[in-house]
């Protein structure tokens, strides 16, 4: 309970970068730690699905993992207050979270992984009428990044509003990534 209080005491409220419609929950590093992995946030957005249902066996077969790992990730979410079970239903008791920018993070970077291992599976599994990967390699000056990372998180926040509706019936990960692929003094 202590480490409970604690853990929920390190949340806190803020605005997203731009005119947001909604406020988000800036998790800090310890806290986000905790459910850093995929399918936490996969079940706060089950909990937005009509038709959901607060049984472990239910959401594992939603999710693909198992009833353990789904009972596990439940309790954890209501202990860390951002989950409910009301009348045999999940409920999200939060918009919508978010972690740090720009400061390294084991847990971050653990959860941009997994994301990454997922979009790879729905490469080979799912119909491309259900899903959208694309990239695009561009030469830049380095000194355009910042303005580029700003631009991504606040088009991240744009499409959230869009892609969030009122009758929503499946969870879908929308990521997106800018890396290097040349360094200086690399001949190729």
């Amino acid at each position: 309970p202590d480490q409970t209080r604690e853990m929920l005491a390190t949340i806190k409220s803020t605005k997203p970068p731009g005119k947001a419609a909604f406020p988000i929950l800036c998790l800090r590093e310890d806290t986000f730690r905790v459910i850093a992995d995929w399918h936490h946030y996969a079940i706060l957005n089950l909990a937005r699905v009509r038709a959901n249902r607060s049984e472990p066996e239910w959401v594992a077969s939603r999710l693909g993992i198992t009833p353990l790992d789904a009972r596990s990730a439940i309790e954890r979410l209501k202990r860390l207050g951002l989950l409910e079970c009301k009348a045999g239903r999940l409920v999200r008791t939060v918009e919508s979270l978010d972690t740090s920018h720009d400061v390294p993070s084991s847990a971050i970077r653990k959860y941009h992984k997994q994301n990454l291992r997922l979009a790879e599976l729905s490469i080979d599994r799912d119909a491309v009428t259900k899903r959208e990967v694309t990239s695009i390699t561009v030469a830049l000056d380095p000194r355009r990044l910042k303005k580029a990372k700003r631009m991504i998180r606040e088009f991240r926040t744009r499409m959230a509003h869009y892609l969030e509706s009122d009758k929503p019936t499946e969870v879908y990960t929308f990521a997106m990534q800018l890396f290097p692929v040349s360094a200086k003094g690399n001949p190729t």
